[in-house]
């Protein structure tokens, strides 16, 4: 995803944050859809001191793949919690 990201920002010009970190390291692809949501919502965690651009309208979440859509679920909820903006969840493959 970090390539992505730094190709949104390079050549579109949309200022990248890193805002959440992985905690633990379940691997979701082997887990059923219940053991996926309930695994999502204790993965993140928000990263400290991270620093948004000044102009801004609207925050987008970037996933890689999504199944069940619990990881990107989990991370807007945690986004939206942490910011008083419109959050928005963008995943570049469906499995």
């Amino acid at each position: 995803m970090e390539l992505v990201a730094s190709s949104c920002e390079k050549n579109f010009g949309i200022p990248v944050v890193k805002m959440l970190q992985k905690e633990g390291r379940s691997v979701q692809k082997e887990l059923d859809r219940s053991q996926r949501m309930e695994s999502a919502r204790h993965s993140f965690n928000v990263v400290k001191n991270f620093h948004l651009p000044e102009k801004r309208d609207v925050i987008v979440v970037l996933d890689d793949v999504s199944t069940t859509g619990a990881t990107i679920r989990s991370c807007v909820e945690i986004v939206e919690q942490t910011i008083a903006l419109p959050v928005v969840g963008l995943c570049i493959t469906m499995d």
